[in-house]
């Protein structure tokens, strides 16, 4: 209901003193009198509405309602009859105000920093949002008819318009974002992302599209222009420090400016532009940083290689990218070429270990292309070495890291490491074992040295482990192998115990295998004597007895037992070393060759196999070192305080070798490698022909080669040779120029 019309007392004594002729015109003028004394009063009681408005204090709907019943009880005194010029009056006096207030709202704003300006603004544009409607409430208690309402919500809109546009023109908003890339560039501790917060808020309140777009475009081209200006003079004050310096400076100035620029949120097209220019500063020094490169590679400067990284090499500068790979190469080849030898493992693998951790110090300076072209160097470098000692086939590097290996695991050895330091050493070379081209050599000595430990008894179980877990996830194939030799040999030792105390014996341990493993079987066809033979003979007796199904492989270069010498001395020997002794039964002096003519065994072996007896003197030799010529005797001043002596171990620095000997061991070796690398490929074969059933000859062997490079690098002609061994097998058949798989 419209409020109820109020009556305005009048002093009647003194209309009375007035004539009759005034009288009316004075009663208008006191009644308009109080009434714009009313009015004034209204906004003196809104004033600490106001106030607390611009407090920031916030104020509840029980004081909005307070607010508008004082209101309304004054405006109840005024006459709700339609007068112009009150209403007038009204309307200029909350034009007033809210114009004050709004200026208040500027003044608030503008002394903000620009880092918190974007959130003052819009808190200030949400406070103005909720209290709109109860500034209306409280003037709404005057007669609708005057349609203050309305002219309140009309005018607070415009003042909300006008303030937000004031804003930008007062703070000259454009330079004030430029001003922040600019100190941002600086070191300052700003935010360039309040740019962009910035731009958005006014896309937002800006009364059109347009205007924001003009805006927007005086920004990006004023940041365009200035940038390029600072660009070049940030370059220039940097180089004159020295290249060296310019590299590190500049270098971290370009990562920050493109995080400024990822952060800033700015359009494609003036990212673009800044990039774009940004590299234009860095190409100007192209040549000066190549002509560089090889020094800073020589110093091993990691965190200026990380700068040309960043600067050139991810910013597709081939030149620079070719250039650091190459000297990288050269400083790794100068530090191993000429340096590898088996005489020296320790040394050699320890320089290759260095050689390594060097690498990957290089590798982690780059990212993706880097990383890429630097991949396979460490590889590279490795067949340079093997290709100056004319290592063709590619054996010694395996062969080195599979003796290290054997070396830091087996009991007294002459390399010492750490037993906590074993772990990482072992995981550093099978780490390395993935860049070596024959990975199949590096397993095949792997398991034959395993071998050489069990029976041996010459390592730690610990150790032996810590092996196991890494050969695990290096190749699984091989530890498949390691676990079914220990299983086996475990059995063996069973075994013969078992024949031991059946005979009443302690002088037998024999080694008995599965068919299946090609690791311990018997290479060479040992002659021995008539008593041994028999022994033999019997184990195989007890062994059909208690397994009567299964295959008996008996490998007699592994087996061993105990030997009587002088009646008191109880020598542990394999029997090869056991077959030597024998011989001097019936001959005083020996030469190296003349035993193994006797044997039947190589010279090779034989010397790896009296190096232990020569060692515990109970035979002695007439040079230095111990060659095919070399005359070997029975020690007759022998004399030990212990009864039981063991001759199993091999004492490589009593034997002379030639390198190729050291390399390969024997030929055997070599032949049980390439039948390995045989299997492997016709495996690799028919898998690959299962499925996909028909394939020309030439895609067949490239696949061929992309499927085994991991384990070897397989020759064009063996994979040729394999094919036809698989035709003729009935696995494979020729069709015209492609071959087909037979299912």
């Amino acid at each position: 209901m419209p409020p109820k019309k109020s009556k305005i007392h009048i002093n009647e004594n003194e209309l009375k003193e007035n004539n009759d002729n005034n009288k009316e015109n004075l009663i208008k003028q006191k009644i308009n009198e109080d009434k714009y004394q009313i009015i004034d009063k209204s906004f003196e009681v809104l004033e600490p509405f106001f106030q607390k408005i611009e407090q920031r204090k916030g104020f509840g709907m029980k004081e909005a309602i307070i607010y508008h019943s004082e209101i309304f009880d004054l405006y109840i005194k005024l006459d709700t009859g339609v007068n112009e010029e009150l209403n007038n009056y009204i309307k200029q006096k909350i034009e007033e105000r809210i114009m004050k207030l709004f200026n208040y709202f500027s003044e608030f704003v503008m002394q903000k920093s620009l880092d918190k300006f974007v959130s003052s603004l819009r808190d200030t544009l949400d406070l103005i949002k909720v209290v709109s409607p109860e500034i209306i409430r409280v003037f709404n208690s005057y007669d609708e008819s005057v349609g203050i309402n309305e002219q309140v919500t009309t005018l607070i809109k415009r003042k909300r318009i006008e303030f937000i546009k004031g804003i930008k023109d007062k703070m000259d908003i454009v330079d004030k974002l430029v001003e922040v890339w600019r100190l941002s560039r600086k070191g300052e501790s700003v935010d360039v992302s309040v740019v962009c917060d910035v731009l958005e808020f006014y896309k937002e309140y800006l009364p059109s599209l347009q205007e924001y777009k003009k805006m927007s475009k005086e920004f990006y081209d004023t940041l365009i222009i200035e940038s390029i200006d600072e660009y070049k003079e940030i370059s220039d004050a940097y180089y004159q420090n020295g290249l060296k310096k310019y590299l590190e400076l500049f270098g971290c100035f370009y990562c920050e400016e493109k995080d400024r620029i990822k952060r800033g949120r700015i359009d494609n097209n003036t990212e673009e532009i800044l990039l774009t220019n940004l590299l234009k500063i860095i190409k100007k020094q192209e040549n000066k940083v190549n002509s560089s490169i090889e020094e800073i590679v020589r110093d091993k400067n990691f965190s200026l290689l990380k700068r040309i990284d960043e600067l050139f090499i991810e910013n597709n500068e081939e030149t620079v990218l070719n250039n650091t790979v190459k000297s990288i190469k050269s400083l790794l080849l100068n530090m191993i070429i000429g340096k590898i030898s088996l005489d020296n493992i320790k040394e050699s693998v320890e320089l290759i270990i260095e050689i390594f951790n060097l690498w990957k110090q290089f590798f982690h300076c780059f990212s993706c292309k880097g990383k890429a072209k630097m991949e396979n160097l460490f590889k590279e470098v490795l067949i340079e070495q093997s290709n100056y000692i004319n290592d063709k086939d590619n054996i010694i590097i395996p062969t080195l890291f599979s003796r290290y290996i054997n070396l830091i695991i087996r009991k007294n050895s002459m390399v010492c490491v750490d037993s906590d330091s074993v772990n990482n050493t072992i995981e550093t070379v099978f780490k390395i074992g993935e860049f070596i081209v024959n990975k199949d050599i590096f397993c095949h000595f792997i398991c034959k040295n395993f071998i050489e430990r069990l029976i041996l008894m010459n390592s730690n179980e610990e150790n032996e482990e810590i092996l196991m877990k890494h050969m695990r996830n290096f190749d699984r194939l091989g530890v498949m192998k390691m676990i079914k030799i220990q299983t086996e040999y475990n059995q063996s030792i069973g075994y013969s115990q078992q024949y031991s105390q059946e005979v009443k014996s302690n002088d037998f341990n024999c080694l008995v295998f599965g068919g299946l493993n090609v690791y311990l079987k018997d290479k060479y066809q040992m002659k021995i004597d008539s008593m041994t033979t028999e022994r033999f003979e019997s184990f195989t007796r007890f062994y059909i007895k208690k397994k009567p199904t299964q295959k008996l492989t008996m490998c007699l270069e592994k087996s061993s037992g105990i030997i009587k010498y002088e009646q008191k001395y109880f020598i542990t020997a394999t029997l090869p070393q056991m077959m030597i002794l024998l011989l001097f039964n019936t001959h005083n002096i020996l030469k190296i060759s003349e035993i193994a003519l006797d044997l039947n065994l190589p010279s090779s072996f034989i010397k790896n196999a009296i190096s232990g007896i020569i060692h515990k003197q109970i035979l002695c030799q007439n040079t230095s070192l111990i060659e095919n010529e070399t005359q070997v005797s029975v020690n007759t001043n022998f004399n030990l305080k212990v009864r039981k002596i063991s001759v199993m171990m091999v004492l490589k620095k009593l034997i002379n070798q030639t390198q190729q000997e050291q390399i390969k061991k024997d030929d055997n070796d070599e032949d049980e490698i390439l039948k390995l690398r045989e299997n492997l490929l016709k495996c690799t074969i028919v898998r690959i022909m299962k499925h996909s059933k028909v394939m020309s000859c030439q895609q067949l062997i490239q696949q061929t080669i992309t499927a085994v490079q991991k384990t070897f690098k397989a020759h064009v002609n063996v994979i040729r040779r394999v094919i036809e061994i698989l035709i003729d097998q009935n696995f494979l058949m020729r069709d015209g120029q492609d071959i087909q798989y037979v299912a």
